[in-house]
């Protein structure tokens, strides 16, 4: 039988997740009903590593997006992964290399483009919300326009950074 919905809140406090999460957990995959399983992501203990503070510096340059945490009603931004369906590889590299940091993905079949007329399948995710994406959020964002100063490429250091830029963005000539 459901439980009530004091039940699912009391659930959803504890595990600090929304109901609708302990709906999903408890009627989908192979952990339905298991409500004892540690989902927390821990805001202090989980920092961006070197190779991943670069790859999100330098696809910010390209196709990646960060969200604005004010106009979305969160405390935290998060990152919007977004590939057409020929660059899967590209896609799961970056799912890959955000690692812990991904929170959900999936093919997105939209409507047709108003532009061409044409449907264009792809790829579409989501970062966890998170307060090191907040903070490049404040750095590369001026009055929620991204803009790129010399402080924000001073940050880039590595060339996965430029790879990642070229990759979203490259050009023929």
């Amino acid at each position: 039988s459901d439980p009530s919905t004091a039940t699912l809140i009391r659930l959803a406090d504890y595990f600090g997740v929304k109901e609708t999460t302990i709906k999903s957990y408890r009627t989908k995959g192979e952990n339905a009903g298991k409500y004892n399983i540690i989902r927390n992501f821990s805001q202090e203990e989980h920092n961006l590593s070197y190779e991943q503070e670069q790859f999100v510096l330098g696809s910010l340059l390209g196709d990646l997006n960060l969200s604005n945490p004010k106009l979305n009603g969160r405390k935290n931004s998060r990152l919007t992964i977004v590939q057409c369906e020929k660059q899967k590889e590209l896609f799961m590299k970056k799912v890959e290399i955000l690692g812990e940091f991904m929170g959900s993905y999936r093919l997105t079949i939209p409507k047709p483009d108003p532009r061409t007329g044409k449907i264009y399948t792809g790829y579409r995710g989501n970062s966890k919300a998170h307060k090191v994406f907040t903070d490049i959020y404040n750095l590369l964002y001026i009055n929620g326009k991204k803009t790129i100063t010399k402080e924000y490429l001073d940050k880039i250091t590595s060339p996965i950074a430029l790879a990642f830029w070229f990759m979203d963005d490259g050009t023929f000539s």
